[in-house]
């Protein structure tokens, strides 16, 4: 079985008042969001993480993640089912089942 994952980090963090997006908050000097990528990132059925964020977090993604090599970046949409939507369009060239 070959499974892709898709993160969703492309929020804006407005529900709770701050300027910038949540999963990219440190906590124990980690972006949050690298926690959700740190518990998959150890199955060998994860063919492909497919993380949707906003454009200008790219590279820092890019930069915490570079050995992973099953990372997609896809450029987030307006709403959670957007970015969720953009990835799994984007996963259909993968080789993934699921």
């Amino acid at each position: 079985m070959r499974i892709g994952l898709i993160l969703a980090c492309a929020g804006e963090g407005k529900r709770i008042g701050l300027k910038k997006n949540k999963v990219f908050l440190l906590l124990n000097k980690k972006p949050i969001f690298y926690y959700s990528y740190q518990a998959f990132s150890h199955f060998s059925e994860i063919k492909r993480i497919c993380i949707a964020t906003q454009k200008e977090n790219f590279s820092l993604v890019k930069k915490l993640l570079k050995k992973e090599k099953r990372l997609i970046l896809v450029e987030g949409g307006r709403r959670r089912q957007d970015s969720v939507y953009f990835s799994l369009k984007r996963l259909e060239s993968e080789d993934v089942d699921y």
